[in-house]
């Protein structure tokens, strides 16, 4: 009656929610109290990311309802992104009452530069491994390119896409990580829930498990050292866009996508040294004028 997806779906929730409900109808013993918040009265992390995953299969259910009662064809494979959104969004604005800056999303007019810098390296990165997936016999550019760069299936992936890095980094990139004191933690965690999300996925691989886990560091990273998700969204952008709908490249060579990523962490890595050392250099010139 239902597929294998929905059954894993259905499992994790009633789980999440017993595990929710036992929390609050115990919320006032002390020693469950000092397990669940800290001294500022805020839940623990791994409580928040309980309830941002309640939340979310929540709104997922409900979103996956109206998409299958609406005329119009393919709508369901739209829901999951904007449920990661909306559970992110409804924790930090209506539970925790922060604002969106919080968990890294501001207005993008402020932020273009990155945004496009971003979707410009990961459109280089796209090639590269395009070019060393060819060259390993894993993939060939296909016959109808052209032909499919002119066709509305382009904008369609564009669009697509859009939905999905919008829900996956406000939710990852944004609120997983917010929740942490210690940023590092919160990237690795974030990283690993990141990657093993992706297992739901048939085609997916121990290789890009590993690739996710790597490229979600760097976002996490880029998150970090630009204070919003705007570059680390270009970048996602431009990497399933390129990767998934114009190149159309295989679940092959995974090894060799993630040396690809692991030298890109070291360029903005060495990058952001760069600046940094930059700005303390003028800052002493300026103190000694």
């Amino acid at each position: 009656m239902f597929s294998n997806r929905s059954q894993t779906f259905f499992s994790i929730y009633v789980s999440n929610l017993s595990l929710y409900i036992i929390m609050e109808w115990r919320i006032n013993m002390p020693q469950v109290r000092k397990m669940i918040r800290n001294q500022s009265n805020e839940l623990h992390p791994f409580w928040k990311i309980l309830r941002v995953t309640l939340i979310f299969f929540t709104g997922l259910f409900i979103l996956a309802f109206l998409a299958n009662h609406t005329p119009i064809p393919g709508l369901s494979k739209y829901v999951l992104h904007p449920a990661m959104f909306l559970a992110s969004v409804i924790c930090t604005c209506v539970l925790e009452k922060k604002r969106l800056s919080y968990i890294g999303l501001v207005p993008i007019l402020g932020n273009m530069k990155r945004f496009f810098s971003g979707f410009i390296v990961f459109f280089l990165n796209s090639c590269i491994i395009a070019f060393f997936t060819y060259l390993l016999g894993y993939w060939n550019l296909p016959k109808d390119f052209l032909h499919t760069l002119a066709s509305p299936v382009i904008w369609q992936g564009l669009f697509y896409w859009l939905v999905v890095v919008l829900g996956e980094e406000v939710l990852f990139r944004g609120y997983l990580i917010s929740v942490f004191e210690n940023k590092w933690i919160g990237i690795f965690w974030s990283s690993l829930i990141f990657s093993a999300v992706h297992l739901l996925n048939p085609e997916y691989t121990l290789g890009a498990f590993v690739v996710a886990f790597i490229v979600g560091l760097l976002l996490g990273y880029i998150r970090m050292i630009t204070g919003n998700l705007w570059m680390g969204m270009g970048c996602h952008l431009a990497n399933n866009w390129f990767q998934g709908t114009i190149f159309q490249l295989p679940y092959a060579g995974e090894y060799m996508v993630a040396g690809v990523m692991l030298l890109n962490i070291i360029i903005f890595y060495r990058l952001n040294k760069r600046k940094r050392r930059r700005l303390l250099i003028g800052d002493s010139s300026h103190e000694r004028a």
